[in-house]
């Protein structure tokens, strides 16, 4: 029997599970504050749930962008003006006096943060190889841990009359602690600068990525659609079928999002001894049972039962559809991270808006018919990426962190 490799936590392995805490925060912070921004700027439902549009366009364009930046300026100058960017253009959209301003704020945080998770990403399968199953979903723990906590603390900021924009004070301090103390780390996998003008001004070939690569590409953006489908309309399934109240139905939301977290913290132990796509397939198998009843449950316990079964399966789509794309490429790293985000971004940008359409014309639970047809459709591609073949290429070496 042999013994399971030691993971060990590099320096930069702690800096990308805090940028990937400070990019999710302020995410999701997008959710809570956006009815205090549609009182003080007096816009539309339609406008305010423009933003969620603005931010999955702008994670489009950061996904073609990045790597022709990383290959003009190195992945250490990407990620620090990304994931400084990004906060920047949160402080901007919450002092905007406009909506224009507020769209624009939002494009800006999408492109940089995005740009600072395609690094992230890169940086941590160069670093632990065949250990960035590991890897990846740890950090996206700690991305669901900001994610499950802004609304908690936006909420209880507006309460006590401190105000909500305070709530920008926790990324400006995490993001302040990251600079002091790893300001001028290395990047695991960058290019030295001559190196990486040399690469710029050299002849471009067309980078092609492993058909198993596409495979999993497909499971990812599925998985991103069934996520950000039950994420943006469980509570409008639960008011509409269950008759519950509105306050009451975002309350109970938070039962999804805390399975969500949950399940990541199990599927983070699970790929310790694990390959990423048997617990994407575990994963899913879960949400297979719990998308239904929450679906078609008879009244709201049983509901809730389903919802919670629902988000411990899907928290895993996306760390461990992302492992398991980035698990069939040995080399273009960066390319293949920004692939790999891009799925996400056209998921985000389509799924939330075609069921909301399906929804104006046969209601909220005909459309939601169309989730559990995601997950079968999802199922059938994870089969057949894994008879493509698990790991299309050698995974890369494991990086030593150099002595400092």
């Amino acid at each position: 029997m042999t013994t399971p490799e030691l993971f060990i936590r590099y320096r930069f392995a702690w800096l990308a599970y805090a940028g990937l805490f400070v990019f999710a925060y302020l995410q999701v912070i997008l959710s809570p504050i956006m009815p205090f921004l549609r009182e003080e700027l007096q816009i539309s439902y339609t406008l305010g749930g423009l933003h969620a549009t603005m931010f999955a366009a702008g994670s489009v364009i950061a996904s073609f962008i990045s790597p022709v930046l990383i290959r003009r300026f190195g992945r250490q100058h990407v990620f620090w003006w990304g994931i400084t960017g990004m906060f920047i253009g949160a402080l901007l959209l919450a002092s905007a006096p406009h909506v224009v301003f507020t769209l624009g704020s939002v494009l800006l945080m999408a492109i940089a943060g995005v740009s600072a998770m395609v690094i992230i990403t890169a940086g941590l399968v160069d670093l632990y190889g065949s250990q960035s199953t590991i890897a990846l979903s740890e950090a996206n723990v700690t991305a669901s841990v900001g994610a499950t906590i802004v609304p908690l603390l936006v909420g209880w900021l507006a309460a006590t009359g401190i105000g909500w924009r305070a709530a920008f004070g926790l990324p400006a301090l995490l993001l302040a602690v990251m600079l002091w103390t790893a300001r001028h780390d290395p990047v695991p996998g960058d290019l030295p600068r001559a190196t990486a003008r040399a690469t710029v001004s050299s002849p471009r070939r067309r980078v092609r990525l492993p058909v198993a690569f596409w495979l999993f590409w497909m499971v990812l953006m599925l998985g991103v659609a069934v996520e950000w489908s039950v994420a943006l309309w469980a509570a409008d399934l639960l008011i509409a079928a269950r008759g519950v109240a509105p306050e009451t139905a975002a309350l109970l939301v938070s039962f999804f999002f805390g399975a969500m977290l949950l399940g990541r913290i199990v599927g983070s132990r699970l790929a310790h001894h694990t390959a990423s796509d048997q617990v994407l397939l575990l994963s899913l198998l879960v949400a297979g049972l719990g998308v239904p009843i929450f679906w078609l449950a008879p009244n709201l316990v049983l509901g809730l039962v389903g919802l919670v079964i629902t988000g411990l399966g899907i928290g895993n789509f996306f760390p461990m559809g992302l492992s398991a794309a980035m698990g069939t490429v040995s080399e273009h790293i960066d390319v293949a991270s920004a692939q790999a985000l891009l799925a996400g971004g056209v998921a985000m940008l389509f799924a939330p808006f075609l069921l909301g359409a399906l929804a104006d014309v046969i209601g909220i639970q005909g459309a939601f018919a169309s989730v559990p047809v995601l997950v079968l459709v999802m199922l059938v591609m994870l089969v057949i990426a894994r008879q493509q073949g698990r790991r299309a290429a050698t995974p890369p070496a494991t990086y030593s962190e150099p002595v400092q």
